[in-house]
């Protein structure tokens, strides 16, 4: 299912790897690097006081058979060419403020120089605890007068602080995640940020009790 929002393409598909991909993909990476680098900070930006995750690389560098580079092409095959910037699987600590993925202006800068395009990011499922329903939240910045006010959604999203902030955002789209192994895709550099729903507690000491555990992709696109 593809969705357009704004001019920006949005994208939901079920099944785009199944429980047995999932189940040999966590293995391999597990095996690979038995523990995953980085994890949450201590933040001002939202009420929480952390954000954050673990990452584990997808290699798409090395030699021979890399499950990510399965994945990519996959990806390749249904949205066309694009090059990788980012890839890991995530474990999610704490949900971040909202963000666009664009990370400087120089980095953008450079980017365009070489004529790349923003592209997809693309998040795939594999994993998250019970009780917690998972949702990406996707935004217009400014608002729009036809959405949903940043406010009004403030039980299911991350407090910001500095409460001047969350009035430059409305609500475009929520993907929900429905099962492990969907796709969720959007075209590049929308602000967006995951779920926090009111009393939801997180495990800021140990990716094993993530929140959520994701593969995440995020590209450019020749112009």
């Amino acid at each position: 299912m593809i969705g357009n929002f704004m001019g920006k393409r949005t994208s939901y598909v079920k099944q785009f790897i199944s429980t047995e991909e999932i189940a040999s993909i966590r293995g391999f990476y597990e095996k690979m690097d038995p523990a995953p680098s980085g994890g949450p900070w201590k933040s001002s930006t939202v009420r929480l006081g952390h954000e954050g995750a673990w990452d584990r690389s997808l290699h798409l560098d090395k030699p021979g058979f890399i499950p990510g580079k399965m994945i990519v092409d996959r990806l390749q095959r249904q949205f066309g060419d694009f090059d990788v910037y980012t890839s890991s699987i995530r474990y999610l600590a704490a949900p971040f403020a909202p963000h666009s993925d664009v990370i400087s202006a120089d980095w953008l800068l450079k980017k365009r120089a070489t004529g790349l395009l923003p592209g997809w990011k693309f998040l795939i499922p594999l994993a998250w605890i019970d009780g917690y329903n998972p949702k990406t939240y996707i935004f217009s910045n400014p608002p729009e007068n036809n959405e949903k006010l940043y406010s009004e959604y403030q039980h299911d999203l991350p407090y910001i602080t500095n409460e001047q902030d969350s009035k430059n955002f409305s609500i475009k789209t929520i993907l929900e995640w429905e099962e492990p192994g969907d796709l969720l895709a959007w075209e590049d550099f929308q602000w967006h940020c995951s779920s926090n729903p009111d009393g939801m507690e997180y495990n800021l000491t140990d990716w094993r009790s993530a929140c959520k555990e994701f593969i995440s992709v995020e590209t450019m696109r020749k112009s």
